[in-house]
């Protein structure tokens, strides 16, 4: 009777903790994604190789970044808000 408990029962759990955390982290990866994305996309597009033709351009962006930054504030909640 122990024999069979004991495999069966590590078989049984193993099942279960595959299953739940993959549809878990199925439907969050898209939100972080598309979060990710326009951040990553700054973020990357500089330091990739734009770094000498953005030097010039990042001075204008820069200064509309500050302004925006107020009205970027409640476009990210509310795009936050969406994805969620």
């Amino acid at each position: 009777m122990q024999v069979n408990s004991e495999p069966a029962n590590p078989q049984y759990p193993m099942v279960h903790p595959p299953s739940s955390p993959e549809l878990e982290v199925v439907p969050p990866s898209p939100s972080l994604i598309v979060i990710s994305d326009a951040s990553s996309d700054e973020a990357v597009a500089p330091p990739d190789s734009p770094v000498a033709e953005t030097a010039d351009p990042p001075v204008s962006p820069i200064g509309g970044i500050t302004d925006l930054s107020n009205s970027s504030s409640e476009e990210v909640v509310a795009l936050t808000n969406s994805t969620v």
